[in-house]
C-alpha cells in the first residue's frame, strides 16, 4: 500500500478493501474520531461484505477509518500518547508502526493465541491498550487537530510482531481474562469468563446482565433452560444468591425481554379508523406518477429510453424540478444501484440531462448487489437512512436478486425486501424488462417478463415505449394501486446527442394513436414465425380493432419495415424485411 495513494484517496473504499483483504476488520470513521456507523460491535463478530465496503466507506462525511482490534483481526494494539515517554518500552520487537494524527504512536502485534486481551486505558502514563472490545484508528485518516494518520514503516512488507511477554503480563496482571480452551495466566477460578473475579457487591449486576444476554440468544420456547443455566452458574459465586433474590432477577429480565419479542402484525381495526386512514393525503415524489411509500417498475423492450428516463427522475427529484416539465416533484436525495449501465456513460447521460456535481444523486455500480442478501440490504437500509433519501432506482430488477424472476414464491424474496426499503418517505422504482409475446397481444399488463406474481407486488407499473423515426417516447402507466392512473401520454426527445437532452411532456395520446402503436407492435412481433394474411393478423391481434391493423400494416409497408405480396391462391401474405427487424 502506497502512502502518497492513501493520502489522496477521498472516499476511503480502496484503503478499506486493502485492509481488509488483509484479514483486518474495518470500520468508518466521522468527526471526533467516532464510528460512522451504528453498530459497530457487529463487525467485532464479523467482517463487513464487500457491498457494505462500497456502500458504508463511500463520500466525503467520513474523516478515516478504524480496524476493530481483538479476535476478529487478530491485532492487538499499543496506543502512544504525544506525551508518552517511549523509554518505558523496553525490549520492544520490531513491528509494524503508524504516526497517530495527534503525533503519538501506534504499535500493531499479533493477539496471543488463547488469550482474551482486554481493553486498558492509561494502564501506563498516556498509554491504552486496545484489545477486545476497541478500535484503533487507521492512516490515511484525519485528527481533529488537523494532522492525518501515517504508517512509520511499509505497510504490505513490514511483518506483525507477537506481543512481548512483558506487556501482556502487564496487562493482564490486574484482571486475569482467558478464553474457554486457553492455558492460564494465573490461576483460574472458574470456566466461566462472565463470572471471573466477581465480588459480593457485583453478583446481582453480573447475574443480571447473564440472564439478559442468554435470553437475547435463546428462542422464547428455551427460555426455562436460561434459567437452569443460571442457576448452574450462580452456584459458582462465593457465596451464591439467594434462591428468591434469583428467582426475582430473572422474573424481572424475563419480562422486559418478553416485551421486546416481535408481535404479530395481525391487528384489525375499525370502519372508523380506516376512514380516518384513508382521509390521509397522499404524498407523491412525482405527482401522480411516484407516490411515497411505492415500489413502482418501469418495463420497456431494450433501447426504449428506460435508462434515460429513469436519470431523468433522478435528477429533476435531486433539483426539485417537474418531471417532462409536467409532474412536480418533491425534492430529495436519490440512490442509483446500477448493475447494468458503464460508469463513464452513466454519467455522460446524467450530465446531459442537466445533472450537476452538487447534486444529492449517489450511485452504487456494478459490484454485485443482492436485495436478497443480508449485508447488502442492511448496508442500504443504513445508507437510506444516513443521506435521507427519498427515491432509490435499481437497474435493473433481474440484476440486483439471485432469485428466479418466473417462480412466484421466490419473486416474494424481492419484493418483500424492496418493500422494506419503501417506507418514511421513500419510494423505489426499478426498471424490468418486456418479454416476447407470441400472440403478439398488446397488453401492457401482461406484458412483464418473469411470474405475474411481479405485477401483483408493485404499486404502479408504467410502460414505456420509444418511436425512432418520431424521436418521442409513449408512457403509459396502467397500474396505480393509489389513485386512478394517468392517461397515457407523450414525451419528445430533443438532444445534440453529444452535449444535452431534454424530455418534454407533449401531450396525452389518443385512444387511435396508442391503437395504432399497439397494432404495429404486435404485427412486428407475430411477423417473427413467418408470413401471415390480413385476417390471419387480425385473428391473433384480437385484442385491436381491424381499422388499426390496417393503418398499421399500411404504415410498416410504408416504412420498408414489413413486405406485402400476392401469394398462392390470390391471397396477399405481409412477412418482416430481412433488414428490419
Amino acid at each position: 500500500m502506497e502512502q502518497q495513494s492513501m493520502k489522496t484517496n477521498n472516499d476511503f473504499v480502496a484503503v478499506a478493501k486493502e485492509y481488509a483483504a488483509r484479514g483486518w476488520s474495518v470500520i468508518p470513521i466521522g468527526v471526533n474520531k467516532k464510528p460512522a456507523v451504528g453498530m459497530w460491535k457487529e463487525y467485532q463478530k464479523r467482517m463487513m461484505s464487500e457491498g457494505e465496503l462500497n456502500v458504508l466507506f463511500w463520500g466525503p462525511q467520513h474523516t478515516g477509518l478504524a480496524v476493530v482490534t481483538g479476535e476478529i483481526s487478530n491485532l492487538i494494539v499499543l496506543d502512544c500518547e504525544a506525551e508518552a515517554d517511549l523509554s518505558l518500552l523496553k525490549d520492544m520487537p520490531h513491528t509494524l508502526m503508524s504516526k497517530s494524527g495527534g503525533g503519538g504512536r501506534h504499535y500493531f502485534f499479533k493477539k496471543p493465541k488463547n488469550v482474551v486481551v482486554p481493553r486498558r486505558i492509561k494502564f501506563m502514563p498516556e498509554m491504552d491498550l486496545l484489545g477486545e472490545g476497541s478500535y484503533a484508528i487507521l492512516p490515511p485518516s484525519g485528527h481533529p487537530s488537523g494532522g492525518t494518520y501515517e504508517w512509520l514503516n511499509d505497510f504490505a512488507t513490514t511483518p506483525i510482531a507477537e506481543m512481548p511477554e512483558w506487556l501482556i503480563e502487564k496487562v493482564m496482571k490486574k484482571s486475569p481474562v482467558v478464553s474457554s480452551n486457553s492455558t492460564s495466566l494465573e490461576p483460574r477460578t472458574t470456566s466461566h469468563p462472565t463470572i471471573l473475579g466477581i465480588k459480593e457487591g457485583e453478583r446481582n449486576n453480573r447475574m443480571t446482565s447473564l440472564i439478559g444476554k442468554l435470553l437475547a440468544k435463546f428462542p422464547r420456547t428455551d427460555w426455562g433452560t436460561v434459567y437452569e443455566l443460571a442457576k448452574a452458574v450462580n452456584e459458582t459465586y462465593d457465596p451464591p444468591l439467594p434462591r428468591e433474590e434469583l428467582k426475582a432477577i430473572a422474573n424481572s429480565i424475563t419480562s422486559r425481554q418478553d416485551a421486546k419479542q416481535p408481535k404479530s402484525a395481525f391487528s384489525p381495526i375499525t370502519l372508523k379508523n380506516l376512514l380516518t386512514l384513508s382521509s390521509t393525503k397522499l404524498e407523491w415524489i412525482v405527482q401522480d406518477l411516484i407516490p411515497e411509500d411505492s415500489v413502482s417498475v418501469l418495463s420497456g423492450d431494450p433501447q426504449s429510453f428506460k435508462t434515460w428516463t429513469l436519470l431523468h427522475l433522478a435528477v429533476q427529484v435531486a433539483k426539485g424540478e417537474s418531471v417532462f416539465n409536467k409532474f412536480e416533484t418533491k425534492q430529495g436525495g436519490v440512490l442509483i444501484v446500477d448493475e447494468e449501465g458503464i460508469p463513464a456513460q452513466i454519467a455522460k447521460r446524467a450530465k446531459m440531462l442537466g445533472g450537476t456535481d452538487d447534486l444529492p444523486i449517489y450511485f452504487s455500480q456494478s459490484y454485485g448487489f443482492k436485495i436478497d442478501k443480508e449485508e447488502d440490504l442492511t448496508a442500504i437500509r443504513a445508507f437510506i437512512a444516513e443521506k435521507n433519501i427519498s427515491l432509490v432506482i435499481f437497474d435493473s430488477l433481474v440484476r440486483i436478486s439471485s432469485k428466479d424472476e418466473n417462480d412466484a414464491r421466490q419473486n416474494a424474496q424481492i419484493f418483500e425486501p424492496l418493500r422494506s426499503l419503501a417506507k418514511k418517505g421513500t419510494a423505489v422504482v426499478t426498471h424490468h424488462h418486456r418479454k416476447q409475446q407470441a400472440t403478439g397481444k398488446s397488453n401492457l399488463s401482461q406484458s412483464l417478463r418473469g411470474s405475474s406474481d411481479i405485477l401483483a407486488a408493485v404499486d404502479v407499473h408504467i410502460g414505456v415505449s420509444y418511436d425512432k423515426a418520431l424521436k418521442r417516447l409513449t408512457l403509459d402507466q396502467n397500474k396505480c394501486r393509489y389513485e386512478e392512473a394517468v392517461k397515457p401520454f407523450e414525451v419528445n426527445i430533443a438532444t445534440d446527442k453529444t452535449t444535452f437532452m431534454t424530455l418534454d411532456f407533449e401531450g396525452e395520446v389518443l385512444d387511435s394513436i396508442l391503437s395504432k402503436d399497439q397494432a404495429k407492435a404486435g404485427v412486428l412481433e407475430i411477423l417473427l414465425v413467418g408470413p401471415l394474411t390480413r385476417p390471419e393478423i387480425e385473428t391473433e391481434l384480437d385484442l385491436i380493432g381491424k381499422t388499426a391493423i390496417a393503418t398499421a400494416l399500411k404504415e410498416l409497408v410504408i416504412e420498408g419495415t414489413v413486405r406485402g405480396e400476392i401469394g398462392p391462391h390470390g391471397r396477399k401474405t405481409y412477412s418482416l424485411v430481412a433488414t428490419a427487424y
